[in-house]
């Protein structure tokens, strides 16, 4: 609805407009502190009752504002607006309330649009344009928009004519807003605080209201994006016809891309959506250009072609560029950073990116405490939501409802553990957010909205860091290479150079060095690489980068330990593995610890299982002391045999410390190396420089599937918080739930534990491979001392697959606390035993052979990454004569989560069957809007869980909307009708027609009555068969979104099936089989792999018509077990017409048999 109006700018009307919204605002605020003090009066009200108050006051408040913004119109009408598409931040009246203020534009007088022309471009409208649309077009709070031809060439053409006097109204509004918005988050703690974004609108004001600088932004955004080839369209200014106050542009012939309904049937979403997304970020990182007044109105689908030259397409357009935040190349690297920090739940990289761009951080946040934490958890986790794929609207409501069970869960626990008051009582964190950061999210949050109403997934974080990733990968700092091996080198080192070359085409290494030492002889180095960079963003890797060793660095402890121990500490004391650690640590003989010896404690026996106490903290988990205070105090577990102890490192540091007299354990490890001249290569700390940084590769995909197993996983564990006691001693495990920062290995990377003033004992050793290699390679342990340390004492037990993938996959641990790998000679077939340590983390490990030393030292901390270390030293055992024995023996039945369940096992035993029904229809299903691969996220795990996910979006099904008179997919001529006729109507007219012709075609008859296209519309038994197998039940929803199709052809014993599964626009299932019933036949699918079958027919006699039943019978092997798979195509009829049942069930030999779902289900 378009209003006319008539801006009164004069001073006293100016003051009078800004007495009266700060009145209002003052009015506001007074009726929100009553009715706070009112209900706190009422402290028994039933939360219902309370809420019904506030939402019938938010109303009253939002009709008040309302009334006033349509009355002064000017810049308040944008504030309006943008409050009004709050969803979520504003209370729900307010958004419903100033909605309407989208549509209710003012409009300027077609005599007051002549005169503006007239005055800014010096010349009578009539001059220039040969025809100019009286009634505008499009209008907003700034300007409004007409349609005209030149009178120079005839071209259509788009004029922006600013509102008389609206440049004065924006500074007296901003003014007045921003004085409101601080005065209410100082009164209102609970409001939003819009204090920086009113502050950034300030500055784009002054921008906005000048269209010489708009056309300059549009043109800038033009140029680039035809330079980087972007299919975007942005209109361009008219040369001589553009004015501080009018704005000619070629019109775009479109509409606003959210009016879906305007696409024909047909047009490719994606080919819109994707080159949208690639745009926004590309105008971002590459020229330097944010839009800043992202929203939908300012994004056209636009029309091209259709004029029998070429084809109609559409494509996005974006316009008005008036608002534009411009970012230098230094704000382009901080920008990047942050995205990169974000996708790489990269704590350390984002706090470093934050302080870039310009975030200004209260004086009284202290970047260790636990408020500060938190906070970084919640901005970090909320600007990752902003990279998600794009979730279609269909999906989107039942995504947002697990999200709020999962944050109501969390806020009750959170409530109850009093962890809310520790959170607000932290006080302010932010002091300043910057314009681009805000500008920046609100485009994601748009661009996310349009993609989900166009129904098209879009993987934004891959889109956004294809083109931030280059500006961090300066020209100048580009990677070192493993290949091509230089002339002279080894043959091992040839090979090794080659793994890694193509470990890191994969993207598999960050930074790696590897070193191979003979100990027969000084320096005879048989393999010296190194590769990659020293981080993410900087450059190449050098020799003499020191790598983080996170808990191989367990290993060079010992080393020192060992060394130490075989003297006489510095109080003369003789110390063996049969000491009491008390001997040195009297402090460890807290809560039943006083008889721990050495050996106990150096093997995991100690029963040190909770580590920490349920307040542990960042700062204190940072600090040497207060760490060892901590594990001196520490409960003792009974009954913990086989369990692991996740802070192996820091004991051994501790030990260390103390048998050698020093303060710290970096002075301990000093002295230690100094004899052997390896005190500058293995250390906590060294100059910035030489420290490379561990990594985690950016997530290129947030998937629907991935949000809602992360979500599985999140209630699980809430759930069982909530059931049991807490405990004041909590586990590794738990502390990493609880409080990630603290064992995200990437904590090496702070700064301050890069300059040594807190450091994580037996976590932040730094070193190099060659250095590494010659400590190994010593004879500074005593030979006897030597051999004892060597001998099997244990093998640690793990209770999940992350548990076995965090001990780097190596359970056997020796008498010294090495770890220990098998090998097997290649030339007599012994065994030949390593020992070292390996990190799970980055898949770095560190072993001694009898003859030789092994460093492989790796940076990246993905899990996906996490084999290279295995890789590379499988092809150095080969060249050594050995045959690596890594064992993953019994890997597939533990859970993969601790406290979940085994995926194999006597469960899957028995029968299971799921039947779905399938109705025809004509219409056959579109391609997906994205037909993305799954993202993997350990290739070498292969879970029957996973199989059977994969088998549950084929089989669980959601009512098909569409509907169809035909058929397709029968034979020609064929023209019997489908759903919606009376039962019988399919096929029976024709049995009676042709009841004289031979047996033959009777029977060929029968089969064709299974012939046609369905599609599934119910599903019986499914969630009985994925509770079977421990599918998590937020993934037996996901699958309700799941849609199928069969289309089925048969001549004669010849039968032909093609299945197509979609969910949420995408294709996970598109399978054809042919078969002859009666002869056998092979084929492939999801569940199994490669399967060998036989099809029969099944007559129903009871039947009238004696259709034929199709039954298909798939024989496989799933997990070393023989397993059939039953598939029965049956007709049957309804009140609507005739349905094709299609039972699956999956049988396993058993002694027992347990039926899940049959014909009466």
């Amino acid at each position: 609805m378009q209003t006319e109006w008539k801006a009164h700018t004069g001073y006293v009307s100016l003051a009078r407009r800004s007495v009266n919204t700060l009145l209002l605002a003052r009015k506001i605020s007074k009726s929100i502190s009553k009715l706070e003090k009112d209900l706190a009066l009422i402290p028994g009200m039933d939360e219902e009752d309370r809420a019904a108050k506030w939402t019938e006051l938010h109303r009253k408040n939002a009709r008040l504002a309302h009334r006033h913004i349509l009355k002064y119109r000017g810049f308040l009408t944008k504030v309006g607006q943008a409050a009004s598409i709050k969803a979520g931040e504003l209370p729900r009246p307010w958004v419903e309330e100033l909605q309407s203020l989208q549509d209710e534009l003012p409009v300027s007088s077609y005599k007051e649009v002549r005169a503006t022309i007239k005055r800014d471009l010096g010349r009578p409208l009539e001059h220039i344009f040969s025809d100019f649309a009286e009634r505008p077009v499009a209008s907003a709070s700034v300007a409004q928009a007409h349609v005209a031809h030149l009178r120079t060439n005839g071209r259509k053409v788009c004029v922006k004519v600013q509102h008389k006097g609206v440049a004065s109204m924006v500074g007296t509004d901003l003014a007045t807003i921003e004085f409101i918005a601080d005065r209410a988050a100082k009164h209102h703690p609970d409001a939003p605080d819009t204090t920086d974004l009113i502050r950034e609108w300030r500055r784009a004001s002054r921008e906005e209201v000048d269209f010489k600088r708009e056309g300059q932004n549009a043109v800038d955004a033009s140029n680039g994006l035809k330079r980087l080839g972007i299919d975007v369209g942005c209109p361009e200014p008219i040369e001589g016809c553009c004015g501080k106050l009018v704005l000619t542009m070629a019109f775009i012939e479109g509409w606003k891309i959210t009016d879906v309904d305007k696409l024909p049937a047909g047009t490719d979403r994606e080919a819109i959506c994707l080159p949208l997304v690639d745009a926004f970020a590309a105008l971002a990182f590459e020229v330097g250009l944010i839009h800043g007044d992202p929203h939908p109105g300012n994004v056209f689908a636009e029309s091209l072609g259709g004029d029998g030259k070429e084809p109609r397409r559409f494509r996005a357009a974006l316009l008005d560029w008036g608002i534009v935040q411009r970012m230098d190349p230094a704000a382009r690297a901080g920008a990047a950073r942050w995205v990169v920090s974000v996708l790489a739940q990269d704590r350390v990289l984002y706090l470093r990116s934050l302080q870039e761009l310009g975030f200004v951080f209260d004086q009284n946040a202290h970047p260790d405490s636990a408020g500060f934490s938190q906070f970084i958890e919640a901005s970090m986790g909320s600007c990752g939501w902003m990279f998600r794929d794009s979730i279609p609207s269909s999906a989107q409501l039942h995504f947002m409802e697990q999200m709020a069970r999962q944050s109501e869960k969390q806020e009750n626990l959170d409530r109850a553990q009093g962890k809310m008051e520790e959170m607000g009582g932290g006080g302010k964190i932010l002091s300043k957010v910057p314009g681009l950061v805000l500008f920046f999210l609100r485009g994601l949050e748009m661009l996310q909205n349009i993609c989900g109403t166009l129904e098209v997934v879009v993987p934004f974080s891959k889109v956004v860091l294809k083109r931030a990733m280059p500006i961090l990968m300066a020209s100048d700092s580009k990677p070192t290479r493993a290949m091509p091996a230089p002339a002279g080198c080894s043959e091992l080192e040839a090979a090794v150079r080659a793994t890694m070359q193509e470990l890191d085409d994969a993207g598999a290494i960050l930074g790696a060095q590897i070193a191979v030492l003979s100990t027969a002889a000084p320096d005879s180095w048989l393999c010296r690489v190194t590769a990659g960079r020293q981080s993410l963003s900087d450059g190449p890797l050098a020799s003499s980068s020191l790598l983080p060793l996170l808990d191989a660095g367990v290993g060079v402890l010992l080393c020192c330990l060992l060394t130490a121990i075989s003297r006489p500490t510095v109080a003369g004391k003789t110390i063996d593995f049969e000491s009491p650690v008390t001997n040195v640590w009297p402090d460890f003989a807290q809560r039943d610890k006083g008889n721990i010896t050495f050996g106990e404690l150096l093997q995991h026996r100690a029963g040190l299982v909770r580590q920490f106490p349920r307040d542990m903290t960042f700062r204190a988990f940072c600090n040497e002391l207060r760490v060892e205070h901590v594990l001196a105090s520490a409960p003792r577990e009974p009954d913990s045999e086989g369990e692991p102890c996740r802070v192996i490192g820091a004991l051994v540091s501790a030990l260390l410390r103390r048998v050698t007299g020093h303060k710290k354990a970096s002075d301990a490890l000093y002295s230690a190396l100094q004899p052997l001249g390896l005190q500058n290569d293995i250390v906590f700390y060294a100059a910035e420089r030489r420290m490379a940084f561990a990594g985690r590769k950016p997530r290129e995909s947030m998937s629907m599937e991935r949000m809602y197993e992360f979500m599985e996983e999140k209630m699980e564990a809430l759930s069982r918080q909530e059931k049991d006691e807490l405990p004041q001693w909590i586990t590794w495990s738990e502390l990493g739930f609880e409080k990630p920062a603290i064992t995200d290995p990437l904590l090496v990377n702070r700064e301050c534990t890069r300059k040594g003033e807190g450091i994580v004992p037996g976590r932040c050793l730094r070193a190099t491979a060659e250095a590494v290699c010659q400590l190994l390679a010593s004879d500074q342990i005593p030979h006897d001392l030597f051999e004892l340390s060597r001998e099997p004492a244990q093998r640690l037990r793990a209770e999940c697959q992350d548990d076995w993938h965090d001990l780097g996959g190596c359970l056997d641990i020796a008498t010294g606390g090495w770890q220990l790998v098998k090998f097997r000679s290649l030339s007599d077939n012994s065994e030949v035993i390593a020992h070292g340590s390996v990190d799970g983390a980055t898949g770095s490990l560190i072993l001694r052979l009898p003859e030789y030393s092994v460093a492989v030292l790796l940076s990246s901390v993905d899990k996906d990454s996490r084999h290279v270390g295995h890789a590379i030293l499988d092809t150095i055992a080969g060249h050594l004569g050995l045959k690596l024995m890594w064992s993953r023996d019994g890997l597939n039945d533990l859970p993969k989560k601790r406290g979940g369940q085994v995926q194999t096992g006597s469960k899957s035993s028995g029968t299971a069957s799921a039947s779905n029904t399938l109705k025809r229809d004509s219409l056959k299903d579109g391609k997906g809007n994205n037909a993305q691969a799954d993202e993997s996220e350990d290739p070498q795990v292969a879970e029957l869980q996973a199989k059977v996910a994969r088998l549950m979006q084929t089989l669980e099904q959601q009512q098909n909307p569409g509907g169809g008179d035909g058929c397709a997919g029968v034979d020609e001529g064929d023209t019997r009708p489908l759903l919606g006729g009376e039962p019988g109507d399919c096929g029976e007219d024709d049995e009676e027609e042709e009841e004289e012709e031979n047996e033959e075609e009777e029977e060929q008859q029968k089969a064709l009555g299974l012939a046609g296209a369905w599609n599934s519309v119910e599903t019986k038994g499914l969630d009985a068969l994925l509770e079977v197998f421990d599918v998590p039940a937020m993934a037996r929803s996901l699958a309700a979104m799941a849609k199928r199709s069969l289309n089925v052809e048969v001549k004669g014993d010849d039968v032909t099936i093609a299945t197509k599964t979609c969910m949420m626009g995408r294709t996970v299932e598109d399978t054809t089989t042919n078969l002859v019933v009666g002869n056998p036949f092979t084929g492939e699918q999801d569940l199994g792999g490669h399967y060998d079958g036989r099809a029969n027919w099944i007559d129903d006699v009871d039947a009238e018509d004696c259709e034929r039943t199709l039954v298909l019978m798939k024989t496989f092997a799933l997990e070393g077990r023989n397993m059939v798979l039953e598939e029965r195509f049956e007709l049957e009829a309804d009140c609507e017409g005739r349905r094709l049942a299609l039972t699956t069930t999956l049988k396993a030999p058993s002694d027992q048999q347990v039926r899940i779902a049959d014909s009466g289900d």
